[in-house]
Order: C-alpha cells, then sequence, then structure tokens
C-alpha cells in the first residue's frame, strides 16, 4: 500500500456542519480542493451562497439544533446520495461573557447547538441509513472540554472562554466516546478532535499571553486541523481507531 492510498479523499462525501466558520469553511474548502464532495450545512442562506463561490456545490440550510430541520437535511440528502462517508459536526456556539453575567437562556443556547446538534445529526443520519458500514464520525470539540481555561490568561481580556462553552465542549467527548462503543455494531466510528486556540487576529496582548503557554510557542492554525480531519476520514489510516479524542493544541494541555 502506497501512502497516498493511506490519506485519500477523492470521491468521498463529507457533511460538514459549521460549514462557513473560520473552520467549517477552511475544511471544506480544503476537501473540494482535493476531489471530495463537501456537503455544506448551515444557518444562514447567505453565507452558504459565499461558499459556491469557492467551488463548494452542495449546500443546505438547517438549524442543527432543530430537530425537524435537521431530519428534513438527512432526508433531502438522501434524495441525492446513497451513503455520507464522513459526518464533521463542527457547527459551534460560544459567548465572552462571565460566569457571573451568563444567563440560563445563554446557557440553554450554547448547549443546544453543541450538544444537542451534534447529537441530532448523529442520530438522524444513522437513521436514515446514510451514515452506514464504513462510515466515520468526526466531532470537532476543544481543549477546553478536557481543561479549565487559564484564568491569568483571559480574565482582563474580554475573551473569555466561558464555561458553558467548556461544558459543552466536555459533553461531545462524552457523546463521541458513548457513540463510539454504540455504533460498532454498525461499523461506524466515531472520534473527536480536540483543537486548541486557533489565530484568528487576536490582540496582541492576549496571543501573547497564550503563546507563553504553549510548548510549541504559536498559536494555533486551521491548516493544523486537516491532517487529523484526513486520518480519522480514512477507514485504511484510522480503521482501527474509535473513540479517541485527538488533541491539536501545540502541547497547551501537557502541563
Amino acid at each position: 500500500m502506497k501512502v497516498e492510498d493511506l490519506f485519500d479523499v477523492k470521491r468521498k462525501i463529507f457533511c460538514v456542519t459549521g460549514a462557513y466558520g473560520l473552520i467549517g469553511s477552511h475544511v471544506c474548502t480544503f476537501l473540494v480542493h482535493n476531489d471530495a464532495v463537501a456537503i455544506a450545512v448551515g444557518r444562514r442562506k447567505e453565507k452558504l451562497e459565499n461558499l459556491k463561490k469557492e467551488g463548494i456545490k452542495h449546500t443546505f440550510k438547517a438549524d442543527i439544533k432543530n430537530e425537524r430541520e435537521v431530519l428534513s437535511l438527512w432526508r433531502n440528502l438522501a434524495k441525492k446520495f446513497e451513503k455520507v462517508d464522513v459526518l464533521l459536526n463542527i457547527a459551534a456556539k460560544a459567548t465572552s461573557n462571565t460566569f457571573e453575567d451568563l444567563t440560563a437562556a445563554e446557557w440553554d443556547e450554547i448547549m443546544a447547538v453543541n450538544v444537542r446538534g451534534t447529537f441530532l445529526m448523529c442520530r438522524d443520519g444513522v437513521n436514515t441509513g446514510l451514515l452506514r458500514e464504513g462510515s466515520s464520525i468526526i466531532n470537532v470539540s476543544s481543549i477546553y472540554g478536557i481543561v479549565s481555561p487559564d484564568q491569568r490568561i483571559y480574565g482582563d481580556t474580554g475573551l473569555n472562554s466561558s464555561s458553558v462553552y467548556g461544558s459543552s465542549k466536555a459533553g461531545m467527548i462524552q457523546l463521541t466516546r458513548y457513540l463510539a462503543t454504540y455504533l460498532a455494531g454498525k461499523k461506524i466510528r466515531v472520534n473527536s478532535i480536540s483543537p486548541g486556540g486557533i489565530f484568528n487576529n487576536q490582540p496582541e496582548y492576549f496571543s501573547q499571553r497564550y503563546i507563553g503557554k504553549t510548548p510549541l510557542e504559536r498559536m494555533g492554525m486551521v491548516d493544523d486541523i486537516l491532517g487529523a480531519v484526513v486520518f480519522l476520514s480514512s477507514e485504511k489510516a484510522s480503521g482501527y481507531v474509535t473513540g479517541a479524542n485527538i488533541v491539536i493544541d501545540g502541547g497547551f494541555t501537557v502541563w
């Protein structure tokens, strides 16, 4: 077997939520440039239309926290595709509100997108038969699903990583583990990726604080995630990998 055979995404069908976000849009563009089929899912029609300019032909409008819309999405996909090889749950919501200022409504909304939405996408993908033997589910979580933010970095920056965000991302990791065991009998693999801080033009004072705690001395870039996506998408490369959480953080969580 050649190396390129291990990591070939050609003609694979990917369903990507959060498709027009920082990570999602980059992943979708990468996939189509490597001859995969990217199905872009998001709530805002105008942003989905912008993705078409990048060569992403298949876009579907759906609010993943809405049970009816998710089921409709999968039923519509079933009219066009026989199988989805990879479900990439990237959609996420966050807030920078402090613990004291966080409202119950914000808590519920973020949990609904990050955890409920992931659950609905997985459940209905399986129930419609589009996710089946050989399919791979990849849930994009966060290092803050496994460790707490260092308040010395975030405390006075206004870029706080909230209590609900970390709680929701921890929930995604646990859902990943559960589904890995539950769907093993169907030969569906389920794994998660937990990126560290991704550079997105944050103020220098924040970036320097963050980098100071990162052994590799930089913030992450979206490109850093692509290798794990390709690896977990490949049955040949990761066919014996399920229930794993791949941390991509430059060593941030090591100490």
